[in-house]
C-alpha cells in the first residue's frame, strides 16, 4: 500500500510545497508540488488549499513523495469539454481559448494588458484589422503610413510641415499644399463669407489692391 499513489486534498501551502490530507485522515509533511520546469522553461501556478490531488510516494515513503494536482472536482469543473478547443480560465474571469476547428483564438481579459518588447515587433494580418477603444495614444518620434488614410472626424495637429491634402477624385479633385510658410491650392477656392488679408492679395495679373483704402496705413 505504501508504494501506491494516494488521493487527497491540499490543506496548507508553504511556498512551492504543500501538505495533503489523505482519505484515511492522514496529513502529510510539506511535499514538493509538481510544476512544469526544465532548463528551457519554467512555469509557476499558485497552489491553493482545497485542491484535490494525488501523492506519489518515493520508495514507499509517503512523506518523501511528490504532489500531483490537476484533478477536476465539483468546485473546479472543466471549463470546456470540446474536442477541438483548448481553454484556460483564471480566478478573476480571464479566459484564453483556441479552437482548432474554427481556427479562432479568443482572449478575454478581466483587467489591463501590458506587452513589453525588447527589440522589433511585427504584426501581419492577412485580412482586415479593427481596433476599437475609448481613446488611443501613440508616442513615437516618427510614424510612416504607406497607403491611403480615411479619417471620419476632426484632425488636430500642433504643427504641419510640407503637407499635401487632396480632396475629391479625378477631375473634381483639389489639392492643398503647405511648404515654406505658403499654402498652394490646385483647384477652385469658394468662400461663403469674407476673405481677409493682412497684406497684398494678388492674382496672375498682379496685385488686386496696392494700398490701404481711405488713406489708412
Amino acid at each position: 500500500m505504501n508504494n501506491l499513489a494516494r488521493f487527497g486534498t491540499i490543506t496548507e501551502v508553504q511556498g512551492e510545497k504543500a501538505r495533503v490530507k489523505l482519505a484515511e485522515k492522514l496529513v502529510t509533511d510539506f511535499l514538493p508540488v509538481v510544476q512544469f520546469a526544465n532548463s528551457f522553461k519554467q512555469k509557476w501556478e499558485p497552489i491553493r488549499p482545497g485542491e484535490q490531488c494525488f501523492v506519489l510516494p518515493n520508495l514507499g515513503d509517503i512523506n518523501a513523495g511528490l504532489i500531483i494536482r490537476g484533478v477536476y472536482f465539483t468546485a473546479l469543473s472543466a471549463p470546456s469539454t470540446s474536442e477541438n478547443e483548448e481553454v484556460t480560465t483564471y480566478t478573476d474571469g480571464t479566459t484564453i481559448s483556441y479552437n482548432t476547428e474554427a481556427k479562432v483564438l479568443n482572449v478575454s481579459l478581466a483587467g489591463n494588458a501590458t506587452i513589453n518588447v525588447a527589440s522589433d515587433a511585427n504584426i501581419t494580418v492577412g485580412g482586415n484589422l479593427s481596433v476599437k477603444a475609448a481613446t488611443a495614444n501613440i508616442e513615437c518620434p516618427a510614424t510612416a503610413i504607406k497607403g491611403n488614410v480615411t479619417v471620419e472626424g476632426i484632425v488636430t495637429a500642433a504643427s504641419v510641415v510640407g503637407a499635401t491634402v487632396t480632396v475629391g477624385t479625378g477631375a473634381n479633385a483639389s489639392k492643398l499644399t503647405s511648404a515654406g510658410g505658403e499654402f498652394t491650392i490646385e483647384g477652385n477656392l469658394k468662400a461663403t463669407g469674407n476673405v481677409k488679408s493682412g497684406n497684398i492679395v494678388s492674382d496672375k495679373w498682379g496685385a488686386l489692391r496696392t494700398q490701404a483704402p481711405y488713406g489708412g496705413a
